[in-house]
């Protein structure tokens, strides 16, 4: 994986896998999540990807990365483009041995008046094409994410 993922304060983590191995050696009870998100700033889109790890009660540590890429003003290619980019970190994980369960959040809303609302139907097939994922809904039916998992 070439991304370079930063800690909150720049520092540079050099190998995103061993930084969760040794991370989920220290906290095992933390929930690893995984989920990406675009925005269009000055004539390109910007994508960053996190990796969080979910303290329960206590918080969120995370790292993440950033890019930049040619201006797309589709709602429908970036929001795909941001679960492709989490389930490819995923599944890197997932080729380095970290066996940890892994969500994928995604932001997408079944409400009308949202433009993701035009994605709701994606998880589901994505479910299809790779086994490895299943839905997890959260309290609100509008809400859900992925739950990446070896079978």
């Amino acid at each position: 994986m070439n991304a370079q993922y930063r800690k909150l304060d720049g520092t540079p983590v050099n190998d995103l896998a061993e930084y969760v191995k040794e991370y989920l050696t220290k906290h095992p009870e933390v929930a690893l999540s995984v989920g990406s998100d675009s925005q269009n700033i000055g004539g390109t889109s910007l994508y960053a990807t996190v990796v969080a790890f979910r303290h329960p009660g206590k918080g969120v540590h995370f790292v993440l990365t950033k890019k930049r890429e040619p201006l797309n003003s589709d709602i429908i290619t970036r929001l795909f483009k941001e679960s492709e980019d989490s389930i490819e970190t995923a599944e890197y994980l997932r080729s380095r041995n970290i066996n940890h369960p892994i969500t994928i959040d995604v932001d997408y809303n079944e409400d009308e008046q949202f433009k993701s609302q035009v994605m709701v139907c994606v998880p589901n097939k994505m479910c299809k094409l790779l086994p490895s994922l299943q839905i997890i809904y959260y309290e609100f039916p509008s809400q859900f994410t992925y739950r990446y998992y070896d079978k």
